[in-house]
């Protein structure tokens, strides 16, 4: 049998860095609940920029000072642990007392309203990680220049008797100046105490651990070793070491498989491959001594001199492949056994079960023991990594919703829980419902497993197998039928990914048929069931939530900024029965009414669910209401919005740690259509009713857009978030941008006027002189967007749907730039919408009018802002 550490290095590698993921999400700007304060001292708060090893990073302003700042905020539960305690109190002593160009300077630390917090400088710029995810690798010269810089911090933080140990790119800020900045010491370590961690522990993040941190030994080396391999991922855009060096350090084997940078890019100059290669030496005494002595062979390297360390020797290279730190396995003991148990148990029960025809009844049930360990152990693992709050068969966003790092652990378990569902299979014959049992669960997390990780065909076999097998189980009529049903409408979710609408809608209807019977009227957790499938029958996909959706033609027909009224539109392809909307939430209200007079009805979990059920129903059937029934905010009806959020945040109080529940809440906070007029049915002479509910609309989106920052920072490769923060982001420029109510003479613009004639108009009244301030807003929001919109494209390069997004807000970036007078920046902006509609080509589903009217727009901007100086401001004479 091959050895079970070998197998399982690369997934414990995975459940490291899940496991670290996970322990940051309890801080959130969800988390901190409804009532979480504006303002903490003398600190007015904005919106969540960046996340630390504790907290959340907010953008802030001292009002005292006039002065922005960073703050990093702590969720009043987090103190509930003391070790919490003494490592904020350890990271704020610890900054204070560094002071040097590249560390993050620390100007004081508070408490106010339950919530600890210190004041930091606000920077402007990307983590290193950032960078390589939306720019690419970095030049040679320039992750020299930056490690440099970052050595430099780490020297001086040293010299001061202070240990990072958790340096990696997510730790490294590059200022949109180029400077580099140190941040995060919340796990440092003073040279002369040991008060925040006991000795042996180890502290920092795996993949950037020095083999003889992970046994909890540390010095100067540590982070030199940590800058080396954030180095070689700099310059290479991978990691140093991979699942196979991970699989290597399990198994004790004699090389660390980090390969030498010169090898796998041989373009990089050798002094620099020789750095990067004795900063990540194995043996710490062939690493530089200190971090000063990095810092100075890097300068030699930009300085063109020669460096202290030349490219090493093949007895050099052997020795360092020979160390070895085999006791790795210590660091994660507990998921190491328990993922073990897979493989030693079904060894167990495969050689039990081939004895003797007079021992068979025996090892069954021993088989049957320890198939239930196995499954269990995987289990465990499984309930700690999978998606929290994207239950598949309530909801499946428009993308894949994993993190990498989560996406990685579950696909390494589909191998261990095959193997459990072949030995179970074996055993089918004569098997007794436990054993059943457990094949079926494998089999359910298989499935689930596959629809998280955007595996829909595969689900649907694997579903398909489910659905056959449960009859075989020993379960009661109710049970029978709510299993049956959990199982059809994953599958018809599946199905609906992939583009089976008419085959997911009859399944659907199968299983309503299948659950809508006298017989289980009166068993809530079926009714609960009826009620899901009814809303997944009836909910649509909003245009842009997923790489299929293409903008609503409306959106891309007349100039950006005079398209009229119209009915909310998700194409016809998603369309589906508002009447199941209506019964679902029939069925959701009734389940709650009979809680509350028969509290044993509903546990507090299917409760929950319910409610949160309830919401989405809501504010589905307030996206689906008839045209002639449009409000005067082209938005959902106040009303029906107003129970949906007030649900939705009374759930998030009851749940702070629940991503689902955070996601729906920033989209009912953000659910407004802004492609027609704001306002539009209102009276003229009620401008005042017209400016309040302007602004509480924009209050509102600015409160999605800082849920939705919140998540894309804790979650940035889940395409459910990023496309929720570029649409909000989106929805506010348009809003703060569009004139309307507050420039009473916008209505005189004649709709058919020419890009030349609404250009002298602004210049003749000036409208763009008093809202300079809220457009110039409006294009950073528009750019925002792009970016975001950009990111998308680059991972999805398939689709076109994105494609055309991207082109969309690009034009109302141009129109608000021309509005500006910003000639030079709309020629740019119009020149890249040009290149990305060429590459559309025929990839759409428009009409060819509308295609080439967006194309000859886009022309005519090109034309007229090449016409115009660069600024806005004409004289009279001039017009």
């Amino acid at each position: 049998m091959t050895d079970p550490l070998i197998a399982f290095g690369p997934l414990i590698e995975r459940l490291e860095n899940a496991r670290a993921a996970r322990a940051t999400e309890a801080s959130s700007w969800a988390s901190l609940g409804r009532d979480r304060p504006d303002q903490l001292g003398d600190f007015r708060l904005h919106r969540p920029i960046g996340r630390g090893g504790m907290g959340v990073v907010f953008e802030a302003t001292q009002i005292s000072l006039g002065r922005t700042v960073a703050l990093k905020i702590l969720p009043r539960n987090v103190f509930s642990e003391s070790t919490s305690r003494i490592r904020f109190a350890n990271e704020a002593q610890t900054i204070a007392a560094l002071h040097h160009t590249n560390i993050v300077p620390v100007y004081g630390v508070g408490f106010d309203e339950g919530y600890h917090y210190f004041v930091m400088q606000r920077l402007h710029g990307e983590s290193v990680d950032q960078r390589l995810a939306t720019s690419g690798v970095f030049t040679p010269k320039e992750a020299a220049d930056l490690a440099m810089q970052a050595a430099k911090a780490l020297a001086h933080a040293h010299d001061q008797g202070v240990l990072h140990r958790d340096i990696k790119p997510s730790n490294l800020i590059v200022s949109d100046d180029g400077q580099l900045w140190v941040t995060d010491f919340g796990v440092a370590k003073n040279l002369a105490s040991a008060a925040v961690t006991r000795d042996g522990d180890a502290v920092g993040t795996f993949r950037y651990m020095a083999p003889e941190q992970i046994l909890g030994e540390t010095d100067v080396r540590t982070d030199v070793y940590s800058l080396g391999l954030t180095m070689y991922e700099m310059i290479s855009g991978k990691p140093a070491i991979g699942d196979e060096s991970m699989a290597d350090m399990m198994a004790g084997k004699r090389s660390l498989s980090i390969a030498p940078i010169s090898k796998a890019h041989p373009s990089v100059p050798h002094d620099l491959a020789a750095i990067i290669q004795t900063a990540v030496a194995a043996d710490a005494s062939e690493r530089y001594p200190s971090a000063s002595a990095l810092a100075k062979d890097l300068q030699r390297y930009l300085n063109g001199q020669p460096v202290s360390v030349r490219p090493l020797s093949t007895f050099k290279k052997l020795k360092r492949w020979a160390y070895r730190y085999p006791a790795v396995a210590a660091l994660s003991t507990a998921l190491i056994v328990a993922l073990m148990t897979v493989a030693t148990t079904m060894t167990i029960a495969s050689i039990r079960l081939a004895e003797s025809n007079r021992e068979q009844a025996i090892a069954r049930q021993q088989a049957e023991q320890t198939s239930s360990l196995a499954v269990e152990a995987l289990g465990e693992v499984f309930e700690q990594f999978q998606a929290t709050g994207h239950e598949t068969s309530t909801e499946i966003s428009s993308g894949v919703t994993l993190d990498p790092a989560v996406a990685s652990v579950l696909e390494g378990l589909l191998p261990y829980y095959d193997r459990v569902a072949r030995h179970l299979d074996d055993r089918q014959s004569g098997a007794t419902g436990a054993l059943r049992r457990q094949a079926f669960a494998s089999l359910k997390t298989v499935a689930a497993i596959q629809m998280q990780l955007g595996q829909y065909e595969d689900a649907i076999r694997t579903l398909e197998r489910s659905r056959q097998d449960v009859s075989k189980l020993t379960l009661t009529a109710e049970e029978l039928a709510i299993a049956r049903a959990q199982l059809e409408l994953d599958q018809a979710s599946c199905l609906e990914m992939i583009g089976e609408i008419e085959a997911s809608d009859l399944l659907r209807r199968t299983t309503i048929e299948h659950l809508d019977t006298a017989a289980l009227r009166s068993s809530s957790a079926a009714r609960y069931e009826l009620a899901r499938v009814h809303f997944m029958r009836g909910r649509t996909l909003l245009p842009g939530m997923g790489p299929d959706l293409f903008p609503p033609p409306f959106a891309i027909s007349g100039p950006a900024s005079r398209r009229g009224p119209h009915p909310r539109q998700h194409g016809p392809e998603t369309f589906q029965p508002i009447e199941s909307v209506k019964q679902s939430i029939t069925i959701a209200k009734s389940l709650l009414v009979s809680a509350d007079v028969h509290p044993d009805s509903l546990d507090g979990q299917m409760q929950f669910k319910v409610q949160r059920l309830l919401a989405a129903a809501l504010l589905e059937l307030s996206r689906r209401r008839p045209p002639e029934s449009l409000p005067e905010s082209n938005s959902v009806p106040q009303e029906s919005l107003n129970e949906v959020i007030d649900l939705l945040w009374t759930l998030c109080e009851q749940q702070p740690d629940h991503i689902g529940v955070q996601f729906e809440l920033a989209t009912a906070l953000s659910d407004i259509d802004v492609f027609g007029p704001f306002g539009e049915n209102m009276p003229r002479s009620d401008e005042q009713s017209l400016d309040a509910l302007h602004e509480q609309t924009i209050s509102r989106l600015r409160e999605a857009e800082s849920i939705f920052l919140d998540l894309c920072l804790r979650h940035p490769n889940v395409p459910s978030y990023s496309n929720g923060l570029l649409h909000t982001q989106f929805k506010l420029a348009r809003l703060v941008e569009r004139p309307h109510a507050r420039h009473p003479n916008f209505s005189d613009i004649d709709t058919d006027a020419t890009i030349d004639d609404s250009i002298r108009y602004y210049a003749r009244t000036g409208i763009a002189v008093p809202d300079r301030e809220r457009l110039t807003q409006a294009v950073e929001l528009y750019r925002s967007a792009a970016q975001v919109q950009s990111r998308l494209v680059q991972r999805y390069p398939d689709s076109w749907a994105y494609r055309v997004w991207q082109a969309l807000f690009l034009e109302h970036l141009a129109e608000t730039q021309m509005e500006l007078g910003f000639f030079d920046g709309a020629a740019k902006t119009c020149s890249r919408i040009e290149k990305i509609w060429k590459r559309v080509g025929d990839h759409h589903h428009y009409e060819p009018e509308q295609v080439e009217e967006f194309a000859l727009r886009n022309e005519d901007r090109l034309k007229w802002v090449k016409k115009y100086p660069s600024t806005l401001l004409v004289p009279a004479s001039d017009l």
